[in-house]
């Protein structure tokens, strides 16, 4: 009783502090919020707040973060235009993939910003002529001395937005109406049709468009491919040297993944976010690779393997079952016929039932695999 009321008293202690600090936590982020509305003269406009600067107004949201999404701090206006890009800190990764011939990205002219700042875009013509003016640069500098991470262009808005952000009582408010005026300069004298500029055309931008596809429709046939004979082989195929036949297939699935990342990076380079695209296709090939490799090798390991099955007699020495989530795996041991020890054999649920916990005998055909891999055909107990 003691020990129950402890911990009765220790839950409701910890559920009341989580509360207070909800509480507080709250309460804390609207009173700073109306602390900065007062500094900037915004009123609430749904999630966001809207103020003004020099006459234009623009809105500026605080996302406190959530489980799937970091906290952000966003400032946008409307900025109607052609064109379109997204500006960050260049980084490592970023040289990088320029260095190997993979990315293209437009260049200003600018040596301080072009190795300080990365410009992805899908127009580097309206990129290239809007970033001839070194006011639009140096309002993009400014925006980032303000500790902003990202700014992006979509050709309705201009956007400046900082993650991880975290408001503080001792927030200097005044980032905001700085960020917003260094906006204003990037959203002013913006032609919808900027003089000069030259998008890409639209069959290089569709042949681009196929080669990509191409690149992710590979690795995802392959994959589908692969689990479908990881399947197929784990139930009518299986290996009696399930790991020995796994790592068989990394001699193959290694150098295939490396030869396909390289095709890959061919299709889809020539672009400001080709790293991104050659990225994703790597994450999805890492799968589809181990999957086409270990798959495709148990599968046509038994599905080529014209041989005779051999029978093969074997003392059961026990059986279990294993408890997954939604059912159950059972397993018998016997004596090994090919090597010193046991093996451990899954078997369906009927099979299980008709076999004797001790005292049992039962033959096994098994045909040695095109691979040398030797496969289990049947297994019946004998009376």
């Amino acid at each position: 009783m003691p020990f129950t009321f402890i911990m009765i008293l220790s839950i409701l202690f910890i559920a009341s502090a989580s509360i207070v600090f909800i509480v507080t936590h709250i309460k804390k982020q609207k009173r700073i919020m109306k602390n900065l509305a007062e500094s900037t003269g915004a009123t609430k406009l749904g999630n966001k707040m809207k103020a003004e600067c020099d006459g234009v107004p623009y809105t500026y949201h605080y996302h406190p973060g959530s489980r799937n999404s970091p906290s952000r701090f966003t400032i946008r206006m409307e900025c109607p235009s052609s064109g379109d890009f997204a500006i960050q800190k260049e980084t490592g990764l970023h040289r990088f993939f320029k260095n190997i011939g993979v990315t293209r990205e437009m260049q200003t002219g600018d040596p301080h910003f072009d190795q300080a700042f990365y410009i992805n875009t899908k127009n580097p013509g309206f990129a290239s002529v809007y970033f001839m003016s070194s006011r639009k640069r140096n309002a993009v500098q400014g925006i980032f001395h303000q500790g902003f991470t990202s700014v992006r262009h979509n050709g309705k808005t201009m956007e400046a937005s900082k993650t991880p952000f975290q408001l503080k009582e001792d927030t200097d408010t005044g980032f905001v109406k700085e960020v917003a005026k260094q906006l204003v300069e990037l959203s002013r004298g913006v032609p919808l049709v900027p003089a000069g500029a030259s998008p890409l055309s639209l069959s290089e931008d569709s042949s681009w468009k196929a080669k990509r596809a191409i690149a992710f429709a590979i690795p995802v046939l392959l994959h589908t491919l692969g689990i479908l004979g990881f399947i197929w082989g784990l139930l009518y195929y299986k290996p009696l040297d399930l790991y020995s036949i796994i790592m068989k297939s990394f001699l193959i699935s290694i150098p295939a993944l490396i030869v396909y990342v390289y095709i890959a990076a061919q299709l889809v380079k020539g672009r400001s976010s080709s790293y991104r695209e050659l990225i994703a296709i790597f994450a999805i090939s890492l799968s589809t690779f181990f999957f086409a490799g270990a798959g495709g090798t148990m599968y046509l390991n038994g599905a080529l393997d014209k041989s005779s099955p051999s029978h093969h007699t074997a003392s059961v020495l026990r059986k279990y079952k294993r408890r997954n989530k939604n059912s159950f795996t059972y397993l018998v041991v016997v004596s090994s016929w090919r090597k010193e020890g046991t093996e451990r054999l899954s078997v369906s649920a009927s099979l299980y039932r008709s076999i004797p916990s001790q005292n049992g005998i039962v033959e096994i055909a098994t045909k040695p695999g095109r691979f040398g891999y030797e496969w289990i055909v049947t297994i019946k107990p004998l009376e």
